[in-house]
C-alpha cells in the first residue's frame, strides 16, 4: 500500500549460485524454502522477518543419497495435519517436518538413476510421482509413510506430467508421442499415440484435466524458433479435437 520495499535479508550466510531455493511452504508464521543450488533449508518467519538456515540431511543421509545442490531441487507437500514433506527430485527421499518438530526420514532403493518431474498428483493421501527419465512412477503414500513404485511394462522414456482421473493415471510421455492409461487397481495399461510433431529434447508438453476433456499444453517451451504455441484439446478417448493457437490474441501486437 505505501510502494515501499523491505529488505528481509540478503543472505549472506548462504553460497551463492543461481537459483538458490525452490517453491515453499507456509505453516502458520514460517515459510520453508527447499534447497535448490543450494544446502540447506532456509526458514523464513514472517513475525520476526527473520531468516534461518537448517540442514535438510544428516551427513550420513548426504553419503547415502550421495547429495550435491541441483538445479532439480525438491517438490514439496503439506498434509492435512501441517506436516510438511520435502522430495528429493534426484533421489525417492522424503524429509518430513511434523508439527512438533521431530523430523522422519524415509527412502525408496532404485536400480535406476532418476529425476522427478515437477508435475505430480495426489489422490486419497498417496502421491503419484512421474519421472523423467525412466518407465517408472514413484508413489508416496502419506498415511503408511511408504515408498513404492509403478513400473509401465512399456519402455517408455520418461513422462513429462500425470494426472488421477477416477482411478486411473493419465500420463504423457517426455517426447510428446504417447498418452498412457494407467488402471490402479489391475495395472491395466492402454497406450494412445499423439501425433502433434516432434519436440525438442528440451521442451515438454503437459496434459491436464478440464471438465470431461484433456488438454495438452506447452510446460516448458525453450526452443528460439518454431515456438509451441498451440493448445490441444483432447476428447475421453484421446483425440484431438480442437487445436487452438495461445498466441494469436499477442501475435498482432
Amino acid at each position: 500500500n505505501s510502494n515501499e520495499i523491505e529488505l528481509l535479508d540478503n543472505m549472506e550466510d548462504c553460497l551463492y549460485d543461481n537459483e538458490l531455493y525452490d517453491c515453499g511452504l507456509i505453516r502458520k508464521n514460517k515459510v520453508f524454502f527447499p534447497p535448490k543450488n543450494t544446502s540447506m533449508l532456509m526458514v523464513y518467519d514472517t513475525d520476526s522477518h527473520k531468516v534461518e538456515y537448517r540442514e535438510l540431511y544428516s551427513e550420513e543421509i548426504k553419503k547415502q543419497i550421495d547429495f550435491k545442490p541441483s538445479y532439480f531441487g525438491h517438490l514439496v507437500y503439506k498434509d492435512g495435519e501441517d506436516n510438511l514433506y520435502f522430495f528429493n527430485r534426484e533421489y525417492p527421499i522424503v524429509t518430513i517436518l511434523k508439527e512438533n518438530h521431530i523430523v522422519q526420514i524415509q527412502s525408496l532403493e532404485v536400480a535406476d538413476k532418476i529425476v522427478l518431474q515437477k508435475i505430480y498428483c495426489e489422490n486419497d493421501g498417496i502421491l503419484y510421482f512421474p519421472t523423467s527419465n525412466t518407465n517408472m512412477i514413484i508413489t508416496y503414500d502419506i498415511k503408511l509413510s511408504k515408498f513404492n513404485q509403478i513400473v509401465i511394462s512399456n519402455k517408455i522414456q520418461g513422462f513429462s506430467s500425470c494426472i488421477y482421473d477416477n482411478g486411473y493415471l493419465i500420463l504423457m510421455s517426455t517426447d510428446a508421442k504417447h498418452i498412457i492409461k494407467y488402471k490402479i487397481d489391475s495395472a491395466e495399461e492402454t497406450y494412445f499415440r499423439m501425433d502433434i510433431g516432434e519436440i525438442d529434447v528440451d521442451d515438454l508438453w503437459q496434459i491436464k484435466k478440464q471438465k470431461d476433456k484433456y488438454l495438452i499444453i506447452p510446460l516448458l517451451d525453450v526452443k528460439k524458433e518454431d515456438r509451441m504455441k498451440c493448445l490441444y484439446v483432447l476428447d475421453r478417448n484421446f483425440n484431438i479435437t480442437e487445436i487452438k493457437d495461445i498466441d494469436e490474441h499477442y501475435s498482432v501486437m
